[in-house]
């Protein structure tokens, strides 16, 4: 209630109060005038309905009336029982009254706050829910972009299964990361975070189609894992399949798990593609063209990295070279094309001899090199003749015209020849240009003594 209508209400109970008086003081006697200050009494009662300080106002008068009155002669019994009414209803009632009111007047300010503050607690619990589904999508976004960057820094297939593993073995509840490549419509197992468990998986994998799935799912875990659950995600590109991921979790996790597939799946798909690209590319920068034999550079930095291992383990080795014998006239007499036939088919005879694990390359031009581990200077021996004589029986031909080649080869062995890759290259080179310098077709193991070279 404002102090303006309070104002009017108290002006309205004086004109009030006064019309009351003047009415008093008209009637003819002093009973109707009794009758009217109990009339006056019980208006106060009503007025207080509206204004309970009314009703002290309208009772003071009453009681002045009576008091003031000088054609009325005082009795005791009405003032008795004026007084009675003021103290027994009229304050009580006044004071009930004006309980009621604040009550009243409370309400009508604590509703509205009320509803104010349930509105305000409504807005909050909903900007928790948003600022909850804010913080997973950030979640979500901070997942990709460190899953992206690990695969844009690392190029190889092992580095970026290895920083996957560790990027989901961080995620709550995944216990186990089991990951395998489809090639060539075959599995090929690139990770089992738990090894205990690798031949399970292998029958596991090989017993199911899962490259025909498209979509993540829980399966029917296996026999063989306790409690938890296994979330399969299908790594697809362009329809097809490149790899299967087996997470195993807790129970409560998988349905999450089956939900950040989505996330995962594509950028997996592309870091699989990306590092197949780029082994492409690499085999192709270490392979040569011609014969498919590794290129030069890269034997180099095995035949290096070989030296190495070697000494740190105290193992041998041997290296042979090679070189066709009188390869430019062959060129010249039946041409480039014949010559490149010639040296892809040599390519294929040398690697065909060499044992599974050795590796052959291209030296350069005409020139051959095989890297032979784990074997004894007689068993190398061995095998450059055997080389050799493959060699002088093959027949090659242009047209209606067949001819022969012979091929030199100098031999080397570590540690014995040289504890440097310089120094069995060099050690090699001289034993196979001792062969050129004796007639040819043939193989000569490195001594000292070729140091010098022959008159």
């Amino acid at each position: 209630m404002g102090s303006k209508d309070k104002i009017l209400r108290y002006i309205k109970v004086f004109l009030i109060t006064v019309l009351f008086g003047a009415v008093y003081f008209v009637l003819p006697s002093s009973e109707f005038r009794q009758v009217w200050v109990y009339f006056l009494i019980l208006a106060s009662l009503f007025a207080s309905f509206a204004l309970p300080s009314a009703a002290v106002i309208l009772n003071g008068a009453a009681l002045a009336l009576l008091l003031l009155d000088r054609g009325f002669i005082l009795n005791l019994t009405s003032a008795s029982l004026c007084v009675f009414l003021i103290g027994t209803v009229v304050i009580p009632f006044y004071f009930k009254r004006v309980k009621t009111l604040e009550e009243q007047d409370f309400r009508r300010r604590y509703f509205p706050a009320l509803e104010r503050l349930t509105q305000l607690q409504s807005d909050v619990t909903r900007l928790k829910s948003e600022r909850k589904e804010f913080e997973r999508e950030i979640e979500k976004i901070n997942k990709l972009y460190v899953l992206g960057r690990e695969l844009v820094e690392h190029m190889e297939t092992s580095e970026v299964i290895e920083h996957l593993q560790r990027i989901l073995l961080d995620r709550p509840g995944i216990k186990t990361i089991t990951i395998f490549s489809w090639e060539k419509s075959r599995w090929k197992p690139l990770l089992f975070s738990n090894p205990e468990q690798k031949n399970q998986w292998l029958e596991f994998v090989e017993e199911s189609k899962f490259f025909k799935e498209s979509e993540p799912k829980v399966l029917v875990p296996p026999e063989w894992i306790d409690k938890d659950a296994v979330v399969f995600w299908p790594v697809k590109m362009d329809r097809k399949f490149l790899a299967a991921i087996f997470l195993t979790v807790e129970q409560d996790y998988s349905s999450r798990y089956l939900e950040e597939g989505a996330i995962f799946i594509p950028l997996i798909a592309l870091g699989i593609v990306r590092t197949r690209l780029f082994a492409e590319v690499k085999d192709r920068s270490r392979v040569d063209g011609l014969t498919g034999l590794h290129r030069r550079e890269y034997f180099l930095e095995r035949l290096d990295a070989e030296v190495k291992r070697a000494e740190r383990y105290k193992t041998k080795f041997s290296i042979i070279m090679l070189d066709i014998d009188h390869f430019k006239k062959i060129n010249d007499t039946y041409g480039h094309v014949v010559g490149d036939e010639v040296l892809a088919s040599l390519a294929k005879l040398f690697t065909a001899k060499a044992r599974p694990g050795d590796l052959v390359g291209r030296y350069g031009g005409e020139e051959f090199m095989i890297l032979l581990h784990m074997i004894t200077p007689r068993e190398t021996l061995a095998l450059a003749e055997s080389i050799r004589a493959a060699v002088a029986k093959a027949e090659f031909s242009r047209g209606s015209d067949i001819f022969k080649a012979t091929i030199s080869i100098g031999v080397s062995h570590f540690p014995d020849d040289g504890p440097s890759m310089e120094e069995l290259l060099s050690a090699a080179d001289q034993a196979l240009y001792w062969v050129k310098a004796n007639g040819r077709n043939g193989v000569k193991e490195y001594s000292k003594s070729l140091s010098e070279k022959p008159k």
